[in-house]
Parts: structure tokens; C-alpha cells; sequence
């Protein structure tokens, strides 16, 4: 029974303390049925299934969960062919093998494919391989793709590595959702469904490769391990006097950080007067400086100045700005500023609201870059940037209607510390009817909150924008309206 159920019933009594789940695995082996096809991925849910071992033409899969491994798991196989197929597998039985086949025809929707038994192999010679077909004088006319607008998923093969940026036919894509290392981004209907598609991926790497955007399944995964094939496709088969190939051209990507940026000096400060907070990165007691934001205290909107002349900008004239920072990266408009009589030029101004996720990036990152159209990429250290942050967002953001800050935690409550998976950590008193909650935590303001106990043991305690939900023993807290952060009780 989590901390909030326990709560709603016997609130006097101590936290219980924190034990994990128990955690299961079934371990499985699969055989693709195709002769010298191996089956390199299983999936669950998108997310890549560990590889215990592979020989003779078998690979075995680990499946860990928290809790216990359901008898039936619906699992994707993609194959070294990059063909994929999907198929409903029994792991009770442990250590069971597993032929998948990779047949051409396509499933039918709904229906599950079944999986035998593997049988004993009698060693056999291989067989010669095959030769590879002469191509047709005309190839065939690329398939087109849906006249409407559609969402798809890309993923990588590597739950490490997950994607910043995608680029089709050198645009940027519209990013809908992420999720682990993969994204759902908006394809543009009409055209081929074969396009050239640019990677911004989170190590740091960029990768071209032509990809089918018309898949069945509605997913692409594209296979980081040292081959251009994507998962669902085919890979080109080798001619038999092969040519060196020329590198592929990278598509000609949106403003990124150059290799080695150049670094701003400065650090981050607070400022308010005259109705107006300033949050600044520069030389301290200098002019020198890369970043300024500026509001007017309460209105929820940022004037956002980026401190660089960029030659041939005029006053008013467009301009883009990105930020690179983490798995951060966001393109923002903005215009020229007035012409500097000091510099004789102009420089990027743009405008972002109090609730934009750029100011949680900067008060929790290490670095960040950010990079001018038609003009050069910088660095800037985030170091000491979460207490400025967090005061110029609190004047920002408009007060509170109701309840009010309170000076101190309600009486006759309960104290619980939590810390939070980014490395902060805050303390919450829960009243002892559970109607309001205290927050308290560094570089901020102690603030009050209202609510009460949700079903399934559950809590919701708000006063906008801050927001507090709980379930179980951890918490989800958000002050700003960032995204929230994850915290968990100290032990």
C-alpha cells in the first residue's frame, strides 16, 4: 500500500519503508526460419529486449520487468534481412526456442502469428549461396506516399541513443511526441515514400540514409550498428564486381553546433527593479556579455536578447536562434534588434513564455550552445544557473489567486524529504486532514498547496502554476509549469 493510501487511513502512523518489486525474466531463444537470416532485435512495447547470446544461427533474448513476465507477450523480430514481423510468444515455459518466419506475405490485421517449437537441426553442408538477380534496365517507379498528412514513429536500435532532430529532404520534421529513444514525427503527405532522412542523434552524431515513410506498421527502426539498413526494409543487394561507393552526402541540416563552438565567459545573475526582473549571463561588473532575458513582473512573457552582432542583420529582419542542451534542441523566430550606435550592427531577439520547457534546460543542464542563423554557434556554462532561473521565473510568472504563499507549514502535519532523480531535493508537510501541502525547497519560496486523495491511493495538490500529483511512495512536482520532476522519499 503506497504512502498516500496509508495516508488516507492512518495518517499517524509511520512511513512504511521502501522495498522494490520483485523482479522476473524469461529468457527465450529465436531462429529465423529463412536460411542465413539471423533474428538481431526483439521488442516489447518499442523497447529493445536484452541479447544473451547468439550462435548457429539462434539468438537468445532476456525479458526483465519489475513484476511478473505475462505468460503471452506480444514481441516484435527484426531480422538481419530488416525484415520485422510481429508475434505473440509464450514465456512461461522457460528456455523454450523459437522459429519466426519473416514470410513476405502480410500478416493478417489482428491476427497473431504463431510460433512453433524449434526442432532438432541435423547439421547440414550450406548451401552455395545464392547469386544475386541481374536488375531490371527500368527500375520500378518509388511507391507514393498518402496525400494526407500522417504521424509515424522513428526510433534507433540503441535505447541509448535517442534522436534530437529529424530532417526529411533537408527540412526539419515537426516533432510530436518523444518517448525513450524514440520520436513520432508529422510526415508531410504526397511525394515518394522513399526520402532522404537526416538523424540529429543524442551522441552527438548526425546520419543520412534514404528510408521508407510509408511503413505498414507505422514504425521505423533505424539500425545504429555500423549499416545503413532501417528496420522494415531490405537492404540493396552488393553487385558482384562492386565499385568503391562514394560517401553518401549528409543532407544540409538547420543551424547545430559547430564542433567545437567557441565558450562565452560569464556567469549567471539575478536582477529586479522598476517592475522588471532580468536574468543575465555575462562578465560580472562588465558590459561583456552572451544572454539576457528581461520581464515585466507577472505577465508570463520573456523578451529574450542574444548579446551577438551578426553581420548583414538589420533592424526587424528575421532571424532563427537555436538551443542545443542535453536532448534539448528548439529553433526559436525572432527579429532583428535596433541598430547598435556602439557596435554598428544588430543582434537576435526573440520572445519565449514563462512556461517554455527552454528555462527548466537551462536550470538543470550543464552546458548549453546556441547557435545563429547566418551567424556563429557559442557555448555557454549553465553552472550556477538554477537560483537565477528559478527567481527571474517566480517574478515572471503572475501571482497565484488563491491560497497564498504561507510563511509556514500547516500544524499537526506530517514532514516527508524527498530527493529528485535531477539531483535536487525538497521536503513536503501533508496537513493532517491531507487538504493542503507545504512545499520547501532551495532557491525558492516555500509555497502552499490545496487538493486531496485521488483513487488507487493517489493525490492532487495544486495552486497554479505550481502542481504537485502523487502515486504510491514518489512524487511528480512541478513549481513553474515545467515539466515535473520525479522525487522520491530519502530513506
Amino acid at each position: 500500500m503506497g504512502f498516500f493510501l496509508r495516508a488516507g487511513f492512518v495518517f499517524a502512523m509511520s512511513l512504511a519503508a521502501l522495498t522494490p518489486a520483485l523482479a522476473d525474466s524469461r529468457l527465450f531463444s529465436v531462429k529465423a526460419d529463412a536460411p542465413g537470416v539471423t533474428v538481431e532485435q526483439a521488442l516489447v512495447d518499442g523497447k529493445p529486449l536484452a541479447v544473451s547470446g547468439k550462435g548457429g544461427g539462434v539468438t537468445f533474448f532476456r525479458l526483465d520487468t519489475a513484476g511478473d513476465v505475462p505468460c503471452t507477450q506480444r514481441v516484435t523480430f527484426v531480422a538481419s534481412s530488416g525484415a520485422r514481423q510481429d508475434a505473440d510468444v509464450a514465456l512461461c515455459p522457460q528456455n523454450w526456442n523459437f522459429v519466426v518466419s519473416f514470410a513476405a506475405a502480410p500478416a493478417t490485421p489482428g491476427a497473431p502469428q504463431a510460433l512453433a517449437p524449434a526442432k532438432p537441426v541435423v547439421p547440414a553442408q550450406p548451401a552455395a549461396p545464392a547469386q544475386p538477380a541481374v536488375p531490371a534496365q527500368q527500375p520500378a517507379a518509388a511507391p507514393a506516399a498518402p496525400a494526407s498528412a500522417r504521424i509515424i514513429t522513428v526510433a534507433t536500435d540503441d535505447p541509448q541513443v535517442g534522436i534530437e532532430a529529424v530532417f526529411i529532404d533537408r527540412l526539419p520534421a515537426t516533432i510530436v511526441t518523444r518517448q525513450g529513444n524514440g520520436v513520432e514525427i508529422q510526415v508531410p503527405g504526397g511525394g515518394d515514400c522513399r526520402r532522404d532522412v537526416g538523424l540529429k542523434l543524442s551522441d552527438g552524431r548526425t546520419i543520412a540514409r534514404q528510408v521508407d515513410l510509408c511503413p505498414a506498421n507505422g514504425s521505423v527502426l533505424v539500425m545504429l550498428g555500423g549499416g545503413s539498413e532501417v528496420a522494415g526494409q531490405q537492404a540493396p543487394a552488393q553487385p558482384v564486381q562492386p565499385a568503391a561507393p562514394a560517401m553518401p552526402a549528409q543532407p544540409q541540416l538547420p543551424p547545430e553546433p559547430a564542433s567545437s563552438p567557441a565558450i562565452a565567459e560569464g556567469a549567471w545573475s539575478y536582477s529586479s527593479g522598476d517592475g522588471n526582473a532580468i536574468l543575465y549571463f555575462g562578465v560580472p561588473q562588465s558590459d561583456d556579455g552572451s544572454f539576457s532575458a528581461a520581464c515585466a513582473t507577472g505577465t508570463s512573457r520573456a523578451s529574450v536578447d542574444i548579446l551577438r552582432m551578426v553581420d548583414g542583420l538589420a533592424e526587424n529582419a528575421p532571424v532563427q536562434v537555436t538551443f542545443f542542451a542535453g536532448a534539448f534542441t528548439r529553433t526559436y523566430p525572432g527579429k532583428g534588434s535596433p541598430v547598435s550606435q556602439m557596435d554598428g550592427g544588430s543582434h537576435p531577439m526573440i520572445a519565449v513564455t514563462a512556461n517554455d520547457p527552454l528555462w527548466a534546460t537551462l536550470a538543470k543542464e550543464a552546458q548549453v550552445v546556441v547557435a545563429i542563423a547566418g551567424g556563429d554557434s557559442f557555448s555557454m556554462t549553465l553552472k550556477g544557473s538554477a537560483g537565477p532561473v528559478r527567481q527571474f521565473l517566480a517574478a515572471c510568472a503572475p501571482a497565484p489567486v488563491a491560497p497564498p504563499p504561507v510563511a509556514g507549514p500547516p500544524p499537526g502535519g506530517r514532514l516527508v524529504s524527498y530527493r529528485c532523480a535531477d539531483g535536487g531535493s525538497l521536503s513536503v508537510t501533508f496537513a493532517a486532514n491531507f487538504h493542503t501541502a507545504f512545499v520547501a525547497e532551495a532557491d525558492a519560496a516555500p509555497i502552499q498547496l490545496t487538493g486531496g486523495m485521488g483513487g488507487n491511493g493517489s493525490a492532487q495538490f495544486s495552486n497554479p502554476p505550481a502542481r504537485l500529483t502523487g502515486s504510491g511512495e514518489s512524487i511528480r512536482w512541478s513549481r513553474f509549469g515545467e515539466p515535473p520532476r520525479t522525487c522520491y522519499p530519502r530513506g
